[in-house]
């Protein structure tokens, strides 16, 4: 019974868990999402140069950098793309999409935890004996 409680213990601390710091993940790219959406709203210039520093890094030439950012930029249709991807070169962050729920991750990471958990069985103790026990035998003799 207590091995049950313990696992189930386990189980909703690494669901919680995971689920907090998801969320708390989350919430941090998406607030950089926006702060990099409203640099690239009121100064483009400065993001596409940006950008093309990285590319550069990456061994871009000068030009061609300038020209994958004109294309990115071009229409306005392309922000989110180029801010999705301007988060992933400049931040190292993927942004979660709209169908990415911490409490799902989290109710999986629990469940996961009870199913795999129970698979496995603790091997049994050997009863503890006292340090005294072996004095109340008999010594053998020989015959």
């Amino acid at each position: 019974m207590t091995g049950f409680a313990k696992l189930l213990g386990d189980g909703l601390s690494m669901g919680l868990g995971d689920a907090i710091s998801e969320h708390a993940e989350h919430s941090m790219i998406r607030a950089e999402l926006a702060r990099e959406a409203w640099e690239f709203k009121n100064y483009p210039e400065g993001e596409i140069a940006e950008m093309v520093a990285i590319y550069e890094s990456k061994g871009f030439s000068k030009a061609e950098a300038q020209r994958a950012m004109a294309i990115m930029t071009k229409k306005p249709a392309y922000t989110n793309a180029f801010l999705d991807h301007m988060m992933l070169q400049e931040l190292h962050h993927t942004v979660p999409g709209p169908g990415k729920n911490p409490v799902k991750d989290g109710a999986i990471a629990f469940g996961s935890f009870l199913f795999f958990g129970s698979l496995v069985r603790a091997k049994p103790r050997p009863p503890l004996s006292p340090p005294w026990a072996h004095s109340l035998t008999p010594p053998c003799t020989p015959l």
